[in-house]
């Protein structure tokens, strides 16, 4: 609520090297990760976003955490760049999971608040995660995609601004 009260004026928005930003997210090891086998292919190193780097480690950690809570223990949680079918201006980092995934209708209300893909209350959340996801990423001119399909997983997709490398030496 924060968030969308003061649309984004908290955000203090630079250029940041995307491999950096994953790269802190994946060593945090998210709740539920340790069961999990995480394989990253970190972004070229000069992958620049035009992002609050906190706010953009706050929604790759909430996809990542989503991954390994709806991901059998013993699956593979693949983090890699994403160069196609998403904006011009923007580039990705794709996060995919072997979860319970999720039908067409599903996916639809993915991004509600409180809304969550399995009712059964198995997996601990709040249906907040993706909702959060989406408005950091938007209020920063990025774009989320999901793509999933029921037993076989899900692939959250975030775009993000793409940006210039800093020059050296700038603060």
């Amino acid at each position: 609520a924060r968030i969308e009260a003061r649309q984004g004026k908290d955000f203090r928005v630079s250029a940041q090297p995307l491999a950096s930003l994953v790269q802190e997210v994946v060593n945090a090891e998210p709740a539920g990760a340790g069961a999990r086998s995480l394989r990253m292919s970190p972004p070229p190193a000069d992958w620049f976003v035009n992002v609050d780097p906190d706010k953009t480690r706050q929604a790759l950690l909430n996809v990542l955490s989503n991954a390994c809570k709806y991901s059998p223990p013993g699956s593979t949680i693949t983090v890699e760049p994403a160069t196609e079918g998403g904006p011009a201006d923007c580039i990705g980092i794709r996060v995919t999971d072997g979860g319970i995934g999720m039908t067409q209708a599903q996916l639809q209300r993915a991004c509600e608040r409180f809304y969550r893909a399995d009712p059964s209350g198995n997996v601990p959340c709040s249906g907040l995660g993706l909702a959060i996801v989406k408005e950091i990423v938007e209020l920063q001119g990025g774009h989320t995609e999901l793509q999933s399909e029921p037993g076989h997983g899900t692939a959250v997709t975030l775009w993000l601004p793409r940006a210039a490398a800093p020059l050296a030496g700038a603060a």
